[in-house]
């Protein structure tokens, strides 16, 4: 569960670690494309590491990019062949009319700041400024200088013009029809379809609601369910197999075996703990097996290192039902000033709790204080964005009512995107001058402490009923991931 700061244009993570090791600009608005700004995070924090966190660090970014492919795919069937398609253009620019490049850069960098051409906010497609057209020159351009020649994850080569020419001509309603899979999360679908139906993501393939009546999947959270030629509903599981076999490869299994690669290097630079943390995610990946995700959850939560990270399917707000899992990541270190404070914040956890204004059966007053940490990020990939300012993990009731829960105060986006929005609101809606002296002296202090309690006080408080010990997703569908 996380906190996404209000903004009125989507923001992109431009730099990671090796930010870290540059001078801070003198604005962290780095671009802007229309009413979309672009900003860099800086990690300080990464500076101070030893050699072997450090190296900790790099490994567990390098599965962060493994992985971010998936949510192309998730959320539409045709995303990774329209980012194949742009960032081959984008990377072969010879030839190409500099002012319809230009255009399909800009584009380029929406899309990859949406994980597609879906605006991450209102769920609505948007269109290129480009014709088809230009698009189809500038494809074929490329295509004479490189462009195409070689595999992309799971997708051939486009090695002949009319290969080319095929795939252009099956994307184009994808990209140009703003009638064509026009919201990629529909929760109010248009006349004759339902939630699923209207919605463009990749969750499902062929299913309706009606069809789900009576259905138990077993791998809610990672798997694609798809209507096959008999009828009958099948689970596409997302997982990489076992070396040995006995567990054969599912769906996304060349981006999670990437993902592995780099966790066992990660893994072996890591101390014991988190090494263990670590191994379970890569049988995860390997089997798919959702008790294999609880144990990794179980033992993530308990272990709060300095390098820490999220890497898995994790939150279902895409799914317009509310249960399939996007694929997201991060990797942070602890930013150590600031979570001083909020460790003090979690310590008196239970004194806001004993005063909450809610019936005494439904509040959880524990020995345990939550695991709370302010983080500087060095990388952000799948849907996990930089307007995200805070984030409460895991998911699993069963785990947070045994183990708690860890939550991250990510002090380098609220920095960069209050450094980007600057004083002009402030000046604007302040009553006095002295507010807005005071504002200005201590808002990012002010706004650290409010997430700080929302994430910690907010989402660790309560306790579920007796009757819904098995969780209230049932009970909720798909309001669930809103509330």
């Amino acid at each position: 569960m996380r906190s996404r700061l209000a903004a009125s244009a989507a923001i992109l993570l431009l730099a990671s670690i090796a930010s870290a090791q540059q001078p801070a600009a003198p604005s962290a608005l780095v671009e802007r494309v229309g009413n979309t700004g672009f900003v860099q995070l800086h990690a300080e924090s990464f500076k101070v590491l030893d050699a072997k966190p450090q190296a900790l660090a790099y490994w567990l970014t390098q599965a962060s990019i493994a992985i971010d492919p998936i949510i192309y795919d998730q959320m539409s069937p045709y995303g990774l062949r329209q980012k194949r398609l742009l960032e081959e253009i984008v990377a072969h620019p010879a030839g190409i009319d500099p002012a319809v490049m230009s255009k399909i850069t800009d584009f380029a960098k929406l899309f990859w700041a949406n994980r597609g051409n879906h605006n991450e906010n209102t769920a609505q497609k948007f269109l290129p400024t480009f014709t088809f057209e230009e698009l189809k020159q500038a494809a074929l351009t490329g295509q004479r200088h490189g462009a195409m020649k070689t595999a992309y994850g799971d997708l051939p080569p486009l090695a002949t013009q009319a290969q080319l020419n095929k795939e252009l001509e099956e994307l184009k309603a994808s990209l140009f029809d703003p009638t064509f899979q026009p919201m990629t999360t529909a929760k109010s679908p248009e006349a004759g379809k339902d939630i699923i139906q209207a919605s463009s993501n990749n969750f499902y393939s062929g299913v309706s609601l009606a069809d789900l009546k009576g259905f138990k999947e077993q791998h809610p959270l990672n798997s694609r369910l798809v209507k096959g030629k008999d009828g009958k509903l099948h689970e596409e599981i997302y997982r990489a197999g076992t070396t040995d076999g006995r567990v054969p490869p599912g769906l996304y299994a060349t981006y999670l075996r990437r993902a592995n690669q780099y966790l066992e290097k990660a893994r072996a630079v890591a101390d014991p703990r988190q090494a263990q943390v670590i191994a379970d995610l890569i049988r995860f990946y390997q089997t798919g097996d959702p008790n294999d995700w609880l144990k990794f959850g179980a033992d993530w939560v308990q272990d709060n290192a300095t390098v820490d990270f999220a890497n898995g399917f994790i939150e279902i707000y895409r799914d317009a039902r509310g249960a399939k899992g996007s694929s997201q990541s991060f990797v942070t270190v602890t930013d150590k000033p600031l979570t001083d404070t909020m460790v003090k914040l979690a310590e008196n956890a239970e004194y806001f709790e004993k005063k909450a204004p809610w019936d005494e059966k439904y509040k959880k007053l524990q020995s345990r204080p939550p695991v709370v940490k302010a983080v500087e990020t060095l990388i952000e990939t799948g849907d996990f964005h930089v307007t995200t300012i805070g984030d409460n993990l895991p998911n699993e009731n069963q785990i947070r009512e045994k183990y708690g829960s860890k939550n991250f105060l990510f002090t380098g986006s609220t920095r960069a995107l209050n450094d980007a929005s600057g004083f002009k609101s402030l000046e604007e809606f302040a009553a006095t001058p002295e507010e807005i002296a005071r504002g200005k002296k201590y808002g990012n202090e002010a706004e650290d402490l409010l997430t700080a309690l929302h994430e910690v006080i907010g989402h660790g408080s309560g306790k579920l009923s007796e009757r819904l010990k098995g969780g209230a997703e049932p009970y909720l569908k798909e309001y669930f991931s809103t509330l």
